[in-house]
């Protein structure tokens, strides 16, 4: 790794806050929020609004509660199962920015119907002309989708047919690989994107 690529993730954290456009009273859900990383920033910009910070893994939700301190704004969610939104409590048409931050990933070999229906569950929640920023740091080029697919994918869960992209830090290389064991089998990487969808209501 050089000293570039181990900065990367803050990079990239760094580039995709600086995207945000959060406003006073907004309501925002982060899919696969972790530890809340990206949540506690969220949350202490807008005020009276609502973060939805979801994730599947126990453990990490528990750290999430342990350090929301004084917020009030933050309802940690544990998703049961891979395919729920864990936005179901949420009123429909009222969550205005989604954020699937390296978190969930869409392959070519799942099923696409429950993968729409999944999407669809997410729209179905939120308001006319809300954004869902999706980024993937790096996919499989044989199973992950890429940008013109997964843009596809949205369009059929009822987003609009063209995603604004947020290109990359430049120093990432478009291709790359590493080893995986046993038996060290190179897998190859294609690098990921940042794309931010639109609900058309």
């Amino acid at each position: 790794y050089t000293d570039a690529a181990r900065s990367d993730p803050q990079n990239t954290r760094r580039l995709i806050l600086s995207k945000l456009e959060l406003k006073e009273g907004m309501n925002v859900a982060d899919i696969g929020a972790g530890r809340g990383s990206f949540t506690f920033y969220v949350a202490d910009r807008i005020g009276e609004g609502k973060v939805y910070a979801t994730d599947i893994d126990a453990h990490a939700v528990k750290e999430m509660k342990q350090n929301l301190g004084e917020r009030t704004n933050i309802l940690p969610v544990l998703v049961k199962g891979r395919r729920a939104t864990g936005v179901e409590s949420a009123p429909d048409d009222s969550i205005d920015l989604i954020l699937m931050i390296n978190s969930a990933s869409f392959t070519k070999g799942q099923a696409r119907a429950d993968n729409i229906e999944y999407l669809k569950g997410f729209a179905q929640k939120m308001t006319k002309g809300g954004q869902f920023m999706f980024h993937m740091d790096w996919i499989d080029p044989m199973e992950g989708m890429d940008a013109k697919e997964l843009t596809a994918l949205f369009h059929e869960a009822g987003f609009a047919a063209e995603a604004k992209t947020i290109a990359m830090p430049s120093h990432i290389p478009e291709n790359t690989y590493y080893l995986k064991r046993p038996g060290m089998v190179r897998k190859d990487l294609k690098r990921g994107y940042i794309l931010i969808f639109t609900h058309p209501g």
